[in-house]
C-alpha cells in the first residue's frame, strides 16, 4: 500500500520485464547490491570492488569503452542493453585492459563479474 492507504496501481507493458533485469543485475551482485564506486573519469559504477562491477551509460551512445580490469582480477564481460532486456556475453575471460564494442544506443550498460 502507498502512504495514506492508497494501493497503488498495476504495472503494465514491459515494466515488469524491465525492473526484473535491474533486479537480476543487483541480486547477481555478491553483495546482493549495487554500492556506488569511484568512477574512472565520466560514467558512474557501482558493484563490488574487484568482484562485480557495472558501468552505466544512462542516455549516452557510445560506440566503444576501453576498461581497465583491476590488477590480479579476471572477468567476464557483459554488454546490458536495459531497454531492449538483452545481455550479450564477450567471448573469453579477460584482464589488464579490454575493448568493449557497444551498440551506440541508450541505456547500455558493461558487467564485469570476477572468475578469480
Amino acid at each position: 500500500m502507498c502512504s495514506g492507504g492508497r494501493r497503488a496501481g498495476t504495472l503494465k507493458g514491459v515494466s515488469p520485464a524491465r525492473i526484473e533485469i535491474l533486479k537480476r543485475m543487483v541480486t547477481a551482485s555478491p553483495s546482493g547490491r549495487l554500492d556506488p564506486l569511484p568512477p574512472d573519469w565520466d560514467y558512474p559504477w557501482g558493484g563490488v570492488p574487484g568482484r562485480y562491477m557495472v558501468l552505466y551509460f544512462g542516455s549516452h551512445r557510445p560506440r566503444s569503452r576501453d576498461v581497465t580490469i583491476p590488477t590480479g582480477v579476471t572477468v567476464e564481460v557483459d554488454v546490458i542493453d536495459t531497454w531492449n532486456m538483452t545481455v550479450e556475453k564477450l567471448p573469453g575471460v579477460h584482464s589488464g585492459r579490454v575493448h568493449v564494442a557497444l551498440p551506440a544506443r541508450p541505456h547500455i550498460a558493461i558487467r564485469l563479474r570476477s572468475i578469480t
